[in-house]
């Protein structure tokens, strides 16, 4: 939980902290992502800022040793409603795009998915015109302020501002003081090689309380992962993390030389999704981390489940969407394969590219029907050679709807 002994004002020490001096040596993701961001002229945000105080992480443990069996959670779907609340100038304009917040959705359905879970936004989009808001969030009371403004009941309110605002993202645990994320614009849904398509899923992940796969308020994580049941993130299938800022690739590799308190050499997975791994490289939750966030929503966060919504409800809100699936097997040695799901016939093309945006092959370009095609792809480029191993992106285009989707090449 974000708490005041961080001090009053933050955006100074933490964005200083954020923009030091790069790790030393291979190009890292992170500081080609800071270049990216240079370009646009644009000071990158710092991490989430979410960890648990010493107190709440005692309370916590205690929770989880005197929790009962965990129950056999109802049958999926699960529905989840989001409220969306868009911070924009007084005057009505700027705020995130409607394209990016619906991208956004469509990027943590697809990470959620294996738990079952649908997000789907809840009425209308709440537009909250206020420069203040829009400009001027970086005290902990006014996010905190902002955080409680229109809430809606059995729904996750998510709030999107841009300025001041010096986070990706700040969350709610179960135990968290306010319930409602708040999301700063610069990370949401962003385009490019270095896009953006994981910090909206990695602030629901707290949300659902799962912590850092470096989380150090229960203690460093030994690699031999003998204590991986009460330290660093509680969960055991994520390896040990030192905290993967700086010491990551372009391609996604950990190129960091860190050891653990018994002398062993770290092997992070900078792919998960609750990691601090390049926003690019982040695609998924492990299989414990998935049946946490379905225990939580069950045990703490029953009221999300309260708020049901007819089949033809969620639909409508989600109707005339092309939409391209998460790849499987990913990652993949072969062939990986993505569904393409057409509600009307429509020209559809699905390129495959490197981090560096070239093209590596078009696996798809022709008029689709409505309803579900596969589509795949083996691994090699135009001129049939096998692609290096490491991150791609998988690209749908058809007409006005852009989609990206993550492929790792082992």
């Amino acid at each position: 939980m974000f708490t005041k002994s961080l001090g009053n004002r933050i955006r100074g020490t933490i964005a200083s902290a954020f923009l030091g001096t790069p790790f030393a040596g291979a190009a890292s993701a992170d500081a080609l992502y800071q270049n990216h961001r240079a370009e646009l002229a644009t000071p990158p945000p710092a991490p989430c800022a979410m960890s648990p105080t010493p107190e709440q992480a005692a309370t916590y443990i205690d929770y989880v040793k005197n929790q009962a069996a965990p129950q056999d959670p109802p049958t999926p779907p699960y529905y989840v409603a989001l409220a969306a609340h868009i911070v924009r100038a007084s005057n009505g304009t700027g705020g995130l795009p409607l394209a990016r917040y619906e991208q956004a959705v469509a990027d943590a359905n697809a990470h959620f998915a294996p738990s079952g879970i649908v997000f789907y936004t809840k009425g209308d989009i709440d537009y909250i015109d206020s420069d203040f808001y829009y400009d001027h969030v970086d005290t902990i009371a006014e996010i905190d302020d902002l955080r409680t403004q229109n809430l809606v009941a059995n729904a996750i309110n998510v709030y999107f501002t841009s300025g001041a605002f010096p986070y990706c993202g700040i969350s709610a645990f179960t135990f968290s003081a306010t319930q409602s994320i708040l999301l700063n614009n610069a990370c949401v849904a962003t385009s490019g090689a270095y896009g953006n398509h994981s910090t909206f899923s990695h602030e629901i992940g707290h949300y659902f309380d799962l912590f850092h796969t470096h989380e150090p308020a229960f203690g460093l994580e030994y690699v031999s992962g003998t204590n991986c049941a009460d330290a660093g993130d509680l969960i055991c299938d994520t390896p040990a993390d030192p905290s993967l800022t700086g010491v990551v690739d372009i391609n996604c590799h950990y190129i960091g030389s860190a050891m653990d308190p018994q002398g062993a050499a770290y092997a992070p997975d900078p792919f998960q999704l609750m990691s601090y791994g390049p926003k690019y490289c982040r695609q998924e939750f492990s299989p414990q981390s998935v049946a946490r966030v379905v225990q939580t929503l069950v045990t703490g966060r029953q009221s999300l489940l309260s708020s049901p919504v007819s089949v033809s409800t969620l639909d409508s809100e989600r109707a005339g969407g092309v939409s391209l699936s998460t790849p499987w097997p990913n990652p993949a040695s072969d062939l990986t394969e993505m569904s393409v799901s057409m509600p009307v016939a429509a020209n559809v093309d699905v390129t495959v590219y490197d981090v560096r945006g070239a093209r590596v092959r078009t696996i798809a370009h022709r008029l689709y029907e409505p309803g579900e095609h596969v589509v795949g792809w083996d691994g090699r480029d135009t001129s049939g050679a096998l692609a290096a191993p490491g991150a791609y992106f998988a690209r749908l285009t058809s007409g006005d709807v852009v989609q990206t989707r993550k492929i790792v090449r082992r």
